[in-house]
């Protein structure tokens, strides 16, 4: 485990939960940014809790939804697979059509793309 500054990511301003982001995770007790203490050992690349999730509220990452809680989920705790209920999966006839259109990003001097 890392012993030196907890590093998360947290996507979007709706997100309530960051992703740990320390090569060797977090121990219990470490402290993010936001003040999040900890309550368990958290892996690299996985879930912390930044708030109190209740039975069924949403995990919201990327600021969308991306599953509920499958019990009540502390503020701190390191969320696994086994607390999310994940959405069952439409038919492919029933997916949405994206029409909305990527921003028109400048130019990066000095790069090009030979793909």
């Amino acid at each position: 485990m890392t012993t030196g500054r907890a590093l998360s990511i947290k996507v979007h301003d709706r997100d309530n939960v960051a992703i740990v982001a320390n090569a060797g995770g977090l121990p219990a007790g470490a402290r993010l940014a936001d003040g999040t203490v900890l309550l368990e050992a958290v892996p690299p690349a996985h879930k912390v809790a930044l708030a109190d999730l209740p039975l069924d509220a949403p995990v919201i990452r990327y600021g969308e939804t991306s599953g509920r809680a499958a019990r009540p989920i502390p503020r701190g705790s390191w969320i696994d697979e086994s607390l999310v209920l994940l959405p069952s999966a439409p038919s492919l006839d029933e997916l949405p059509l994206i029409t909305g259109r990527a921003p028109a990003l400048p130019p990066l001097p000095g790069h090009s793309f030979e793909g």
